[in-house]
């Protein structure tokens, strides 16, 4: 879980010095960390659960790569993780 935080955490560190980000991207994100948190909240969840928010993370990378590649990797390296919690 810390792993996760830690993560989320990276990618709005990195965003914070990036000057110009699309708005729905952004909102996507939001939306998707808010959605973790909440997750990581309840005290039990099924592995599927996580397995859509890899999905949205997955996306996500997608939209940040052209413009973000850094934010983008950061943003990869959550959807791994999440990808392994849902194992």
């Amino acid at each position: 879980m810390k792993e996760m935080k830690d993560a989320l955490a990276r990618i709005h560190a990195s965003l914070s010095h990036t000057k110009e980000v699309d708005p729905e991207l952004r909102e996507k994100l939001v939306t998707l960390d808010q959605d973790i948190r909440r997750l990581l909240e309840k005290e039990k969840h099924a592995p599927f659960a996580y397995a859509g928010l890899e999905n949205a993370a997955r996306d996500l990378e997608i939209g940040f790569a052209r413009a973000h590649p850094n934010v983008a990797l950061l943003v990869r390296q959550l959807a791994d993780i999440l990808g392994k919690m849902g194992i």
